[in-house]
């Protein structure tokens, strides 16, 4: 069975793998969230305590800092750049599964009834879908933002809510990103809130900080 993944790097392997010649690195079309870009990459082999055999180590050389990052696999026969998409896929699915844990503490749910659980399971997964979908409708450049990022940049702020007979306007607080976040929901279609007098709500930016 095939396998790539991460390994786990300490300082001696960093700065052993820094100081890899030149001669010896490749340049390969490694992916991006949007296209691709030319990486320098080192594919060697090592051998591991407690494994039978060597395994294929490829080093990715990444960033003006010299950033890098070390995927061990037993595919011999594929190519580093084929390796590298397929590593790019399971690395999103295992940053979605950290964002999960981390910022929605899906592994601290609230409830220890087996049905609430099963509720707080299911409102986090709506939750991250949602963060998701309003990376998705902002402005070029925001759609790599993580959920603890939106919500720390865009939707942690305050307003003095202002009740009208028809509508419901909030003002938000200035924000260096709040105007990505107000040219994604001046896109949208004003919603009537059924709890609130079937008021329009209508989000603009505040006159004072």
């Amino acid at each position: 069975m095939l396998f790539v993944t991460v390994r786990r790097r300490g300082k001696r392997m960093v700065a052993a793998a820094q100081d890899t010649p030149a001669a010896d690195r490749r340049e390969v079309r490694g992916p991006l969230a949007r296209g691709t870009r030319l990486v320098q990459a080192h594919d060697g082999r090592v051998k591991l305590r407690g494994y039978g055999g060597k395994l294929r180590q490829i080093t990715v050389f990444r960033g003006p800092r010299r950033r890098l990052a070390m995927l061990l696999t037993n595919d011999f026969d594929s190519s580093l750049s084929h390796i590298l998409r397929r590593y790019a896929r399971c690395w999103i699915v295992e940053q979605a599964i950290a964002e999960q844990l981390a910022f929605f503490h899906l592994n601290r749910l609230s409830s220890s009834m087996v049905i609430n659980v099963d509720f707080d399971f299911a409102i986090t997964v709506v939750a991250y879908s949602r963060y998701r979908f309003l990376a998705l409708d902002l402005p070029p450049g925001h759609q790599r933002l993580t959920a603890r990022t939106i919500f720390a940049k865009m939707l942690s702020t305050g307003a003095e809510v202002q009740l009208a007979p028809d509508r419901c306007t909030v003002p938000l607080k200035k924000k260096r990103n709040l105007p990505a976040l107000l040219q994604t929901l001046h896109a949208q279609e004003p919603v009537r809130i059924p709890w609130l007098g079937d008021r329009k709500i209508q989000f603009q930016r505040a006159t004072r900080s």
